[in-house]
């Protein structure tokens, strides 16, 4: 193999190998991450996806990609590609048998010269390292913002004092949300409140309304707002195009207080 490129990257290869050193250190670095990969991609896949409306959707609708559909096709494509490279590299080696998905990652990264011995090590490599990649940034990805108004900050302007009208985002587990503008600090509880007290003379279809209501702290779901209504705890106020019952947000957020703080019945 004297004087031969490396099948990944094109840059000389170690002796009796078709892989550079930077790429074997890759392979070697992406193998580590995959037994901790499979174990979080495993416990995404067995999240239920979280469903606010308990109505049937549009056949036509468009609907998200829950996490756990994403990381089954994640799982499956680090499988198949550790698979591969282990068959691979079996060609000089043989591995104990019956090896959990973890184990032949672990015995690929101890027996990384056995795959690099093959002219076919820079495509295996090239795909490992992407799937890890594709696993990692699923695995990884950043908590979702959530709205919490108008700043309404002051701050000074260029003849007078002005008030902040920018729109505020943070992570829903955030304390404090800071105003990109006017770098006022709020704190996340007191606007969540304020924004449900802005909302009470809002009219809106059981779904959405749950959905608005949960994500600002008061969890309810679109059915037991239905079932309110059907006890005449609620009222509708009208119907939107779609013929749904429109509900009132305050009335909603009255009835979810007088369940909370009813005394439970003794024994």
């Amino acid at each position: 193999m004297a004087g031969q490129a490396c099948t990944r990257c094109g840059n000389p290869a170690e002796s009796r190998s078709y892989l550079c050193g930077p790429c074997t250190t890759s392979l070697e670095v992406a193998l580590a991450r995959v037994p901790d990969l499979l174990g979080d991609l495993e416990v995404a896949l067995m999240k239920q996806a979280r469903i606010t409306d308990a109505g049937r959707r549009s056949a036509g609708a468009e609907q998200p990609l829950p996490l756990h559909l994403g990381a089954a096709e994640a799982l499956a494509g680090l499988n198949a590609v550790i698979r591969r490279a282990l068959v691979l590299a079996m060609a000089g080696g043989r591995p104990p048998v019956a090896l959990s998905a973890a184990n032949e990652a672990r015995w690929l990264r101890e027996h990384v010269r056995l795959l690099a011995r093959s002219p076919e090590a820079g495509e295996h490599v090239e795909a490992i390292v992407a799937a890890v990649a594709g696993a990692v940034a699923l695995i990884d990805r950043p908590e979702p913002l959530a709205y919490f108004g108008v700043c309404w900050g002051w701050f000074a302007g260029a003849e007078r004092a002005e008030q902040c009208v920018a729109e505020l985002y943070a992570p829903a587990s955030a304390g404090v949300v800071t105003c990109a503008v006017c770098g006022t600090q709020h704190d996340t509880a007191r606007r969540k409140a304020w924004l449900l007290e802005q909302a009470e003379d809002q009219f809106t279809y059981a779904s959405q309304l749950a959905q608005a209501i949960s994500a600002l702290g008061a969890e309810v779901s679109s059915a037991r707002i239905r079932k309110w209504a059907e006890r005449g705890r609620i009222i509708s106020y009208g119907r939107d195009q779609r013929g749904r019952p429109l509900y009132r947000v305050g009335d909603v957020l009255d009835a979810l207080q007088a369940e909370l703080t009813k005394p439970e019945k003794s024994a």
